[in-house]
C-alpha cells in the first residue's frame, strides 16, 4: 500500500510488520509471500532511484518464484516491476519487451501502467506509430476501468462472499472461529480500501486530459476559481501553437496529436513544480503560478518558450509557441482577457515570443 500510494516514508514501517507477521504464515505461502514483497520493494527503490537495490530485490524474487513455473498473474507482476527498473538503467530493448507483454495483458491496472511508460518512450524517440498504438490501447484501458468502477457495490461484495463461502467449506476441518471473523474483518477492510483507491484513480481521471495526460480545462476552472475567491496572488500564463493548422494539414491529425502531447510534457518538465499546467483547449495551454515573482515567471516562461522551439521534432517539423502572462493581485480585473490580450500582442508581434505587462 505505501509502494501503491507513493508514500515511501511508510516503507521501513512496513518492512518490520512485514517481518513480524512472516511466523504467523503457514510455510507453503511463504516464498510466494517473501517474491512479492521484493517486488513491491524493488519498485521502491527504482522509483526513488536506487537502481543497485532494485535489481538486488528482482534477483532475490525471481530466485525465489521463478516466473516460468507460475501463473501468469506473478509473471505480469514481475514484468510490471522489471520494465521500469530496466528503462531507468537503459536497458531500452529489454525494457521494451517486458512493458508491452504488461500493456497487452488482462491486468488492467499494470496494463495502463505499462501502456503509459510505453508512449512517453517513443515520444522521446519520435515513433510516431507505436505512440498511436499504445495512445488508442490506454484509450481502451481507461475504457475498461470506468466500467469496472461503475460496477455496483453489491455485484462486487456478492462475489467476495461466495468465495469466502467456498473458502470455508474446503478448509471447515482446519478453519477455527476466529480465523472466519478474521477473513469477514478482512474482507471489509479489503472493500473500503479497494474503493477508496478507485476513488482516487477516478478523481485523478476527471482532472488529467485524456490525450495529454497533465490537467485539464476542468481543473484549471476549479483552480482558477478558487485562487480568484481567496483573492490570492498569482500570475496567470496562456499560450498556443503557432500555426497548428497548418501543422495538422501537412503532417496530419497524428502528428498534430504528438506535438500537443509533446509540448505538454516538455511545459511540465520545464515548470516542474513550480505551477500548474492544464490542457487549456485544442492547442492551448495555460500555466498558473504562485508565490512566484515577477522575474521568476517571466524566467520560466521563456524557458519553456525556448525548449519548444529547440525540439528536434520530426520530419524537420518548425514548432514554436506564442505567450502572454497576467497577473492577479488580489483585483477584480479580468486576468483570463489580460491573459489573453498579451497572447495576441505575441501574435501580432510576429510569433514565438512572450508578451506581458
Amino acid at each position: 500500500c505505501a509502494v501503491m500510494l507513493e508514500e515511501f516514508e511508510g516503507i521501513e514501517k512496513a518492512t518490520k510488520v512485514y517481518e513480524e507477521n512472516l511466523k504467523f504464515m503457514e510455510e507453503r505461502y511463504i516464498a510466494s509471500s517473501e517474491a512479492g514483497f521484493a517486488l513491491a520493494l524493488a519498485n521502491y527503490y527504482t522509483a526513488i532511484g536506487d537502481l543497485p537495490a532494485a535489481v538486488e530485490r528482482l534477483e532475490f524474487a525471481i530466485s525465489t518464484v521463478s516466473i516460468e513455473n507460475t501463473g501468469d498473474s506473478y509473471r505480469i507482476d514481475y514484468l510490471s516491476v522489471a520494465g521500469p527498473c530496466d528503462m531507468a538503467l537503459g536497458n531500452y530493448e529489454q525494457a521494451v519487451q517486458a512493458l508491452e507483454e504488461v500493456a497487452n495483458s488482462s491486468v488492467v491496472m499494470n496494463a495502463q501502467s505499462a501502456s503509459k511508460m510505453l508512449i512517453d518512450y517513443y515520444i522521446q524517440i519520435g515513433d510516431t506509430t507505436n505512440i498511436k498504438k499504445y495512445t488508442d490501447k490506454l484509450e481502451e484501458l481507461t475504457s475498461k476501468v470506468q466500467k469496472s468502477i461503475n460496477t455496483s457495490y453489491a455485484d462486487y461484495a456478492a462475489h467476495k462472499y461466495q468465495y469466502e463461502v467456498k473458502l470455508r467449506e474446503m478448509n471447515k476441518k482446519e478453519m477455527r472461529s476466529y480465523v472466519v471473523f478474521l477473513c469477514g474483518v478482512m474482507l471489509a477492510v479489503s472493500i473500503i480500501g479497494f474503493l477508496n483507491f478507485r476513488l482516487r484513480v477516478v478523481r485523478r481521471m476527471n482532472q488529467l486530459d485524456a490525450l495529454t495526460q497533465i490537467f485539464n480545462r476542468g481543473h484549471f476552472n476549479k483552480k482558477f476559481e478558487t485562487l480568484k475567491k481567496q483573492g490570492s496572488d498569482f500570475y496567470l500564463v496562456i499560450f498556443d501553437i503557432d500555426n497548428f493548422k497548418k501543422i495538422n494539414d501537412t503532417y496530419g491529425h497524428v502528428y498534430g496529436d504528438y506535438v500537443i502531447k509533446t509540448i505538454a510534457q516538455i511545459t511540465k518538465k520545464t515548470i516542474g513544480k513550480n505551477g500548474h499546467v492544464f490542457r487549456y483547449g485544442g492547442e492551448e495551454f495555460s500555466i498558473i503560478f504562485e508565490k512566484n515573482s515577477h522575474e521568476q515567471v517571466i524566467k520560466q516562461v521563456e524557458a519553456v518558450r525556448k525548449a519548444i522551439e529547440v525540439f528536434e521534432w520530426d520530419m524537420s517539423c518548425k514548432v514554436t509557441v506564442s505567450i502572454g502572462v497576467s497577473h492577479n493581485e488580489g483585483s477584480e480585473m479580468d486576468v483570463i482577457h489580460e491573459a489573453d490580450k498579451w497572447l495576441y500582442e505575441s501574435k501580432r508581434r510576429g510569433k514565438n515570443r512572450v508578451c506581458y505587462q
